[in-house]
């Protein structure tokens, strides 16, 4: 499970999207957050690994490219 980061997903959003803060938060806040708590939250029980800050995390991209050299080799 990859989580990327929110300000990234925030800035982008309103920056390169042409979106206003109010309608970011509203999206998220109706729509984002629930589906987020109902199903995200409820998979992560279930995953082997979760890599904080999305694709942005070396050590954790490290890591997972060991493990998968590992069962190549």
């Amino acid at each position: 499970m990859v989580r990327p980061p929110v300000s990234g997903l925030l800035q982008r959003h309103i920056n390169e999207r042409g979106r206003n803060l109010e309608s970011v938060i509203k999206q998220y806040l109706e729509t984002v957050r629930p589906m987020h708590l109902e199903f995200v939250e409820k998979s992560k029980s279930q995953a082997d690994v979760i890599i904080p800050e999305g694709g942005y995390n070396q050590k954790a991209i490290d890591m997972i490219v060991a493990q998968i050299k590992l069962i190549f080799n």
